[in-house]
C-alpha cells in the first residue's frame, strides 16, 4: 500500500492555511484518514532496562507523590479539557524523556543530555523563561521490561540547533529512505508536521497545538509511541510520547527521586535529596539516597565552575531567589 498523493497534497494545503479561529479539525482529520498508517518513519529499539523519566514540580509538601498515578500519565482522561502537543481533548498520553546519547570520556564536548534534566526542562519555569536559579522536582524513573521499537520523528529543517542528536536522526532518515524516492508532497508533510511538533507554545496558547495533536492522535492509532526532540533543551534532549496502554505494557516504575534542579546560563543539572526505591509500597516511603547518588552542593558548584559560571554569580542568583520567595510567603 502507498500513500495517496492527492490526499497528501490536500492535507498539506489544509495545514498551511489552517485558521485557528475557525474549527477546521474535522476537515484535517478526514483528510488524514488512514494515510498515516503508511507514513515513512524510522524506528529505534528501546532496550530492556532503558530508563524513561517524567517529573512534577514540588512547591509544597503535599506535591510529593506517594503513588505511581500521581507522577505518571493522567488517568482521568475525561477531565482533560486542554489539548497538548500530542493529545486532544479528553485524551491522555504518557509524556516523558530519555537520555539522548552516550557519554564519551575522551571527548569533553557534551554529547547528550540526561533524561531527567530534559524532562524537567520541558516544564521548568526557569527553562521556559530563560532564568537562572533552582527548583525542586519529583522525578519518576521507569525501566523498559523488554525490547521494543518506537518511531522517531524527523526534525524539521528549520531547526538550526547544533545538536548532535538532530544530526544523527537526519542522517538516519537520509540513509533509510535514500532509495525510496519519496514524493515532494510526503516530504513536505513530514516537514510541516515536524515544525508544529517543535514549535514553542506559551502557557495560554494551547490552541497552537491543534495541528500537532490531531496528527499525533491519528498516528498513535497505528504505533505505540514516538520520539521527538525537546524544544526546551534546544533540541539536544529527547522526548517520548506513548499511548498509556502501550506504556504500561513496556515500562515498570523503578524508583522516584526528590531533588533539586539547578540552572545557570546554558547549563543545568539535577541532584537527588531523597529517593523511594520500593514503589510497590503505598504510600511511597522516601529515604536518603546512596552516597554516590546524593546531591552534594560542593560538587554541584564545582560542576558549574568548570562550565565557566562564577561562585559569586551563583550565590547572587540563589540569594535573590530566596529573598523573593521569602517576600511571597510574607505577603
Amino acid at each position: 500500500m502507498t500513500i495517496n498523493q492527492t490526499i497528501m497534497k490536500r492535507t498539506n494545503e489544509i495545514i498551511k492555511s489552517f485558521d485557528y479561529s475557525v474549527n477546521q479539525t474535522e476537515e484535517l482529520l478526514s483528510s488524514l484518514s488512514g494515510e498515516l498508517r503508511m507514513l515513512p518513519l524510522i524506528t529505534t529499539t528501546i532496550a530492556k532496562g532503558q530508563k524513561i523519566f517524567r517529573c512534577r514540580p514540588i512547591r509544597k509538601v503535599s506535591d510529593i507523590p506517594h503513588s505511581e498515578s500521581e507522577i505518571s500519565y493522567r488517568p482521568d482522561e475525561k477531565e482533560i479539557k486542554t489539548i497538548g502537543r500530542c493529545n486532544w481533548l479528553e485524551s491522555s498520553k504518557f509524556y516523558g524523556s530519555i537520555k539522548s546519547g552516550n557519554e564519551d570520556e575522551n571527548n569533553k564536548e557534551k554529547k547528550y543530555i540526561p533524561g531527567d534534566v530534559t524532562a524537567i526542562a520541558e516544564i521548568s519555569d526557569l527553562a521556559r523563561n530563560d532564568k537562572d536559579g533552582s527548583e525542586v522536582y519529583a522525578v519518576g524513573v521507569w525501566e523498559a521490561i523488554e525490547d521494543f521499537k518506537l518511531s522517531v520523528l524527523k526534525p524539521p529543517s528549520t531547526i538550526s540547533s547544533e545538536s548532535l542528536i538532530v544530526t544523527e536522526i537526519r542522517n538516519a532518515y537520509n540513509e533509510t529512505f535514500k532509495n525510496d524516492n519519496l514524493s515532494d508532497d510526503l516530504i513536505e508533510f513530514l516537514e510541516l508536521y515536524g515544525k508544529h511538533m517543535v514549535q514553542k507554545v506559551g502557557p495560554d496558547e494551547n490552541e497552537k497545538y491543534m495541528i500537532s495533536s490531531l496528527i499525533s492522535e491519528t498516528l498513535l492509532d497505528f504505533i505505540p509511541g514516538m520520539i521527538y526532540t525537546s524544544v526546551q533543551s534546544d533540541h539536544k534532549g529527547l522526548n517520548v510520547v506513548m499511548n498509556p496502554h502501550d506504556f504500561v505494557k513496556y515500562f515498570a516504575l523503578n524508583h522516584v527521586v526528590i531533588g533539586e534542579y539547578f540552572k545557570f546560563k546554558n547549563h543545568a543539572t539535577f541532584g537527588a535529596v531523597s529517593v523511594c526505591e520500593d514503589t510497590n509500597v503505598i504510600p511511597f516511603q522516601y529515604k536518603l539516597p546512596s552516597e554516590k547518588d546524593r546531591l552534594i552542593y560542593s560538587e554541584i558548584i564545582a560542576l558549574f565552575i568548570r562550565e565557566g559560571i562564577s561562585r559569586d554569580y551563583m550565590a547572587d542568583v540563589l540569594t535573590k531567589q530566596l529573598a523573593s520567595q521569602s517576600q511571597k510567603v510574607k505577603v
